[in-house]
């Protein structure tokens, strides 16, 4: 073999190499995009189903509350009830024994008093007393929004999200657009 083959069959070794590489690059690109990728939005989207469901949980429990409490407009949640079960109460950001839910003629919570951030929109304060910091904080992107006219408040990821309608109670999921 002279000098000249043995340059040309480093050379095929190198483009093979490359190729290699490539291919490899490739099928790993391929790998994140298709599994990877997808796995954390659904991974998301399991997370907010189990706050929409913890959410209406304690909706539920603050309505009976309402209920056995003479259907009241300010209802202060007694003592003995812990909606943060689990949770590190240092870690609420409020006292859980301060906080007034304002009901709705139908007795669903419309807003809440009680919890730092005064001038804070209602539906965020909603958010934060029924789950607490400690459990919401899990989701870091939600997005609130407030539709009085409506009676609801919208919580929204980039891939799933709730409506709390006030007028009923009613916890609906779906899929972001």
């Amino acid at each position: 073999m002279n000098q000249e083959e043995r340059g040309n069959e480093k050379l095929l070794r190198l483009w093979q190499s490359l190729l290699w590489c490539t291919v490899v690059m490739l099928v790993m690109y391929l790998f994140v995009r298709n599994f990877i990728l997808p796995q954390s939005d659904r991974t998301l989207e399991t997370s907010m189903n189990t706050m929409a469901h913890n959410f209406g949980e304690r909706l539920a429990v603050i309505h009976n509350l309402w209920l056995h409490d003479n259907r009241r407009r300010n209802l202060k949640v007694p003592s003995w009830v812990n909606l943060y079960a689990g949770a590190d109460e240092s870690k609420l950001g409020f006292s859980p024994g301060r906080v007034i839910f304002v009901m709705s003629p139908q007795g669903w919570p419309m807003d809440v008093r009680g919890i730092p951030g005064n001038g804070q929109d209602p539906c965020r304060l909603i958010w934060l007393s029924l789950l607490g910091r400690d459990e919401s904080l899990f989701i870091t992107n939600v997005r609130v929004v407030a539709e009085p006219a409506k009676n609801e408040c919208v919580f929204t990821t980039s891939v799933s999200g709730f409506v709390y309608n006030y007028s009923d109670g009613s916890v609906n999921g779906f899929l972001a657009e």
